[in-house]
């Protein structure tokens, strides 16, 4: 099973209290700096101040990681291993089109594709490289230590205190209240034909239910960049869920699945990887911060 310890109090983050600049997890200069908000729209202020107000302060604790019950057979969810982690924040969304787009014209950034809209919904088509650049940024704006998580802080996120496929349990004829995916009503050949939630593509991040910790779309919607690079499983993997891997490898991990894949992709322990250029419509990201 799973120990959570116990969360200590919230506290408030005063959005307007911030640093001029911060420091990236491998303590290297971030390359942007607080911008004068003076010149900033209240309604731009105000997508930040939600992003702020969106992380979810999650309790040290620890939990055994991997297939568990090796319902895979499959060497890169091996071996089980035990992780303690420290507490720290992870965001209650998906990084959202508005979020990255204020992120874009504030920067010159190149404005990523999107094919069913923009605002609430995840944002797509970006690549790790770019979901860096975006933490960097919003943390020096903000004087968060924002940054992508690390592949044990997800999947402890994920479980959320269980120990089962998913955070809810073992039945996924449950998933499609809490997670997009490819349903029975898409024609899509590893679709999981047992529910239907509703989406074909991408959803507005928070349409289904939320985990024991507060999170949404943990499970499904688009798969999430991380900031481990791959490993084809955890032998000598950290065990206290650090990032894992050198700050110059090509290819890093990726958590969650998406609409475009069934239930198998979607559990709590499963693992995925990319190029970092690699760039999906089934490909987005969430971050974590730490305390």
């Amino acid at each position: 099973m799973i120990e959570i310890k116990t969360l200590r109090p919230l506290w408030l983050v005063l959005f307007g209290v911030m640093l001029s600049a911060c420091a990236t997890p491998n303590n290297e200069p971030n390359p942007y700096q607080r911008m004068d908000m003076s010149s900033v729209s209240e309604a731009d202020r105000q997508i930040l101040r939600r992003l702020v107000a969106n992380m979810v302060i999650l309790p040290a604790g620890e939990f055994q990681m991997g297939d568990i019950d090796n319902l895979e057979d499959d060497s890169e969810l091996q071996p089980v291993r035990t992780v303690t982690l420290r507490a720290f924040a992870m965001s209650r969304y998906e990084v959202t089109f508005e979020q990255y787009d204020l992120y874009a014209r504030m920067t010159g950034a190149e404005l990523p594709s999107d094919r069913w809209g923009r605002g609430n919904r995840p944002v797509i088509d970006v690549t790790w490289y770019d979901a860096v650049d975006f933490a960097q940024w919003v943390a020096a704006q903000t004087g968060l230590a924002l940054r992508l998580p690390s592949e044990a802080e997800w999947e402890y996120a994920a479980r959320a205190g269980s120990d089962k496929a998913f955070s809810f349990g073992s039945d996924a004829h449950v998933l499609c209240e809490y997670a997009n995916i490819a349903d029975q009503n898409t024609d899509i050949g590893w679709r999981y034909k047992h529910c239907s939630d509703g989406f074909e593509t991408t959803a507005p991040v928070g349409s289904y239910k939320a985990n024991a910790f507060g999170l949404y779309d943990m499970h499904g919607n688009v798969w999430e960049w991380l900031g481990d690079c791959w490993s084809r499983n955890y032998k000598n993997a950290p065990a206290d869920g650090r990032h894992w891997g050198s700050s110059n490898c090509d290819e890093h991990s990726q958590r969650g699945g998406s609409w475009f894949y069934g239930a198998t992709e979607a559990q709590s322990f499963y693992r995925a990887y990319g190029e970092n250029l690699d760039k999906s419509v089934t490909l987005g990201f969430r971050l974590a911060q730490d305390l």
